[in-house]
């Protein structure tokens, strides 16, 4: 059997069973396309549909094969609500375990001229994609409204009774965002400008007139926005790391406030997820769509491509494969390229791929970067 048909029945088997209705009707037909799509962007590390074509698992001309994905991307019927959520509502449930999850939202371009607003889970020094809007631009922020519509897109999937943790850098502080996140029940450590004007006891200042050690930190307490009660009081956290030039702010309403600065540092995460998904990884920046549904399409293909890479390298750490595909040690590998290696191991080694397993997704060895 050859590698590219042992991907795909691994994905596709895999994919099934958190999503057993695809199996009927034309949403397998549909389905099928997009395993074809996940299977190629995994082999060739590449968006360009050509390209992925060249990796199919049937007999289909390869001209063919393109048409059929670019009918998939346009088809107006092909959506989150079917072909996504069903499978990362389940990574949810199972990260829920842990007794929280941390939300990331952040921005990053994709494709040709369009931008990518995406909200993501923290998980092990990644972050895993939940959900994502896309529309026409260059590199800038999108506006509150855009904000507002991922998170009402996300609460939905998020499970009953867990502690949520919302983190964002300096594009998510505006206060209809904030207020929405408050009322959800939810904590959050947001960045804000050393120049947004806040209030303590109706008194205005700028954060940066604080004065802060380096290395250390200042906290005030009970701050407002400036002509935006709607929000309420919250606490602005000033932390100076002496790696950096410059201190860092934080409004926030975790308690007590220095613990904001932990959470703070996993939104990095999600860096590295569009550094996965880009240049290190599935270089989808290169993928040439304008059109931002069709993008918004393709990136569910690549968003499952990738839990599937962070499955393996989660799968090669419980099941000791590092040792056979890495230096025995240490491992500097993060799970993106711990996965690369492992799904070319089992390949390379004859082995039958294991279909997905969610309860990897509970807990792993804290050796992984």
């Amino acid at each position: 059997m050859c590698d590219n048909l042992k991907r795909f029945r691994c994905i596709q088997k895999g994919l099934l069973k958190c999503a057993p209705v695809l199996s009927m009707g034309n949403r397998r037909r549909h389905f099928q396309t997009l395993v074809h799509l996940i299977n190629g962007i995994i082999g060739t590390q590449s968006c360009h549909l050509s390209k992925i074509a060249s990796k199919g698992a049937d007999a289909r001309q390869h001209q063919s094969r393109v048409r059929q994905f670019m009918r998939w991307l346009s088809n107006d019927r092909i959506g989150l609500g079917l072909y996504y959520f069903p499978f990362i509502s389940h990574i949810l449930q199972c990260l829920a375990h842990q007794g929280s999850i941390t939300l990331i939202f952040d921005a990053s371009e994709m494709g040709r001229n369009c931008l990518c607003l995406k909200a993501s889970v923290y998980y092990r020094h990644r972050a895993l994609p939940i959900a994502w809007i896309v529309r026409k631009g260059h590199k800038g922020h999108f506006s509150q409204h855009w904000h507002i519509a991922l998170l009402r897109r996300v609460y939905p999937l998020i499970p009953q009774g867990v502690q949520v943790v919302f983190l964002g850098d300096g594009e998510f502080d505006n206060s209809q965002l904030l207020s929405l996140v408050k009322s959800f029940g939810w904590l959050f450590a947001v960045r804000i400008a050393k120049n947004r004007i806040l209030c303590e006891n109706g008194q205005p200042f700028k954060p940066k007139h604080i004065d802060v050690a380096r290395d250390g930190y200042y906290e005030v307490p009970h701050v407002t926005l400036k002509n935006q009660p709607e929000v309420g009081t919250m606490h602005l956290l000033v932390y100076w790391n002496k790696k950096y030039k410059e201190p860092l702010y934080l409004v926030t309403n975790i308690e007590p406030t220095p613990e904001a600065y932990y959470w703070y540092k996993k939104r990095f995460a999600i860096e590295v997820l569009f550094s996965d998904e880009k240049s290190r990884g599935f270089h989808i920046h290169k993928s040439r769509i304008a059109d931002p549904q069709r993008l918004e399409r393709l990136i569910i293909a690549v968003a499952l491509a990738y839990i599937w890479i962070i499955y393996l390298g989660a799968l090669a750490l419980e099941k000791n494969i590092v040792k056979f595909i890495h230096r025995t040690k240490r491992c500097d590998l993060g799970l993106f390229q711990l996965g690369l290696r492992t799904m070319d191991w089992f390949l390379n080694q004859s082995k039958s791929i294991p279909p997905l397993q969610l309860n990897l997704f509970i807990s792993i060895p804290k050796s992984v970067r």
